[in-house]
């Protein structure tokens, strides 16, 4: 070779495999788990856990949150922590548990309310839709 010709390229390192999209998960597929919250007049918070393991079963315990005035966990505790063989029994538990608590004076969060906030009601239908603005 002489100085007026040039080596040929090396050729260029492969680019790395990119990975396999992730596959959605199954919407009919089991949880992987389950919480409920309740609140007292204070915003402290009695929280139900379970936690789906993969033969099944299902590990549940109750978390009682005391807040500091700012919102923020001043202590938490942990108790009544059980196993159940499936799904169906813990929610089973859970449903005894919260109208204990709720007899007790706990409050469960109402459905609709987002935030602490009632949503307003929707202002038109499928069959009020509103017309497009014309230029």
């Amino acid at each position: 070779m002489t100085d007026t010709q040039t080596a040929p390229a090396a050729a260029a390192p492969a680019a790395p495999a990119l990975a396999a999209p992730r596959a959605k998960r199954d919407p009919n597929a089991p949880p992987k788990s389950i919480t409920r919250t309740l609140t007292d007049s204070a915003k402290n918070q009695l929280v139900f856990n379970g936690v789906v393991r993969r033969d099944g079963t299902v590990g549940t315990y109750v978390t009682h949150r005391i807040l500091k005035a700012d919102g923020k966990v001043k202590e938490s505790k942990r108790g009544e922590t059980k196993d159940y063989a499936s799904v169906a029994e813990a929610r089973k538990a859970f449903d005894a548990g919260v109208a204990v608590a709720v007899k007790r004076g706990w409050q469960e969060k109402q459905p609709g309310l987002v935030g602490g906030y009632k949503a307003k009601p929707d202002s038109f239908t499928l069959e009020t839709l509103p017309e497009p603005t014309k230029k």
